[in-house]
């Protein structure tokens, strides 16, 4: 493959797959171009995929469109907005009730399965994805968040919470 432009071999340089028409506009041909041609169509200097990802995320929600997966407990409308969903809020009540009174997360998912509450695909819960669902991740500031949530002991590496109890 080589850049419709300069004609750059993919050997000598990173290639681009460019929309000739913008695929928010309905576009689907592309042509080849390496990225410093495709980074002067785009009006930079020089563009990577990375780039490329960043500023079509930010573009996307400057027109107001959602990026990004919808956090558990919320749907989305047809306008966009988050709504809360019944059923996810009333599962993250029940698993408040539980981490408020100090039941590990897999005990908590151990109930959740036992009582057929499955995550949104169908699936039995583990502990790492209901402690994602409820706001812990893998950063501080997700455990910051989840405090705030769960009013539990927030810190920053998980092994600590099991060493406190």
């Amino acid at each position: 493959m080589k850049c419709f432009e300069c004609e750059k071999t993919e050997d000598q340089i990173e290639m681009h797959n460019h929309h000739v028409v913008p695929r928010s506009k309905g576009g689907t041909k592309t042509v080849s171009l390496c990225c410093e041609c495709h980074g002067l169509v785009h009006g930079k200097n020089r563009m990577s995929i990375k780039e490329l990802t960043k500023q079509a995320l930010a573009d996307k929600k400057a027109k107001g469109f959602r990026t990004g997966t919808v956090p558990y407990g919320f749907a989305v409308q047809e306008d966009g907005k988050l709504i809360e969903e019944p059923n996810s809020q009333e599962v993250l009540s029940i698993v408040r009730s539980y981490r408020a009174s100090k039941l590990p997360w897999r005990k908590i998912c151990d109930v959740l399965n036992d009582d057929g509450i499955y995550n949104r695909q169908g699936r039995p819960w583990n502990h790492n994805n209901l402690r994602r669902c409820c706001g812990y991740g893998r950063s501080g500031k997700d455990e910051k968040a989840a405090y705030e949530l769960f009013n539990t002991t927030p810190c920053s590496n998980p092994n600590e919470r099991r060493k406190k109890k």
